[in-house]
């Protein structure tokens, strides 16, 4: 709301194009903020991938935002063995809109190769993002 606010009040008072400009900064500002807070910015994106006959396991840890994000989007060929995937987020304490997508796309392209997908252990805010775009958990 504070965002939305101050790019209102920037509009009125100065110019449209310096009102776009300061709410950009003020998103990244508030972004580096909730980032401090959750203490996981200095957690690094992993994915440890647990492989049997039929079985797989990947649990992912850490923050998923868009710069990481290309971690994600080789899952699909690493389970090409696999029928039953479970994949864990119970240590992903922060997601953007872009990994749900990836993470949507990769079960797709899981499931159209008839295995079954599952999204277990997700923290509340991430099963929040996640529902939003309609990604089942």
């Amino acid at each position: 709301i504070a965002q939305f606010l101050v790019t209102m009040v920037a509009t009125v008072l100065l110019d449209l194009t310096y009102a776009i400009v300061i709410g950009v900064v003020l998103a990244f500002i508030i972004y580096g903020i909730d980032m401090i807070k959750t203490k996981s910015k200095r957690e690094k994106l992993s994915v440890e991938k647990d492989i049997s006959d039929e079985k797989a396991t990947v649990k992912i840890n850490g923050v998923c935002f868009f710069a990481n994000s290309d971690k994600l989007e080789t899952l699909s060929a690493d389970l090409t063995n696999a029928k039953d995937i479970t994949i864990d987020l119970g240590k992903v304490c922060y997601v953007d809109y872009t990994v749900c997508e990836t993470l949507a796309t990769v079960c797709e392209d899981l499931k159209s190769g008839g295995k079954n997908v599952n999204i277990e252990n997700a923290p509340e805010n991430v099963a929040k993002t996640l529902a939003k775009i309609g990604l089942e958990i």
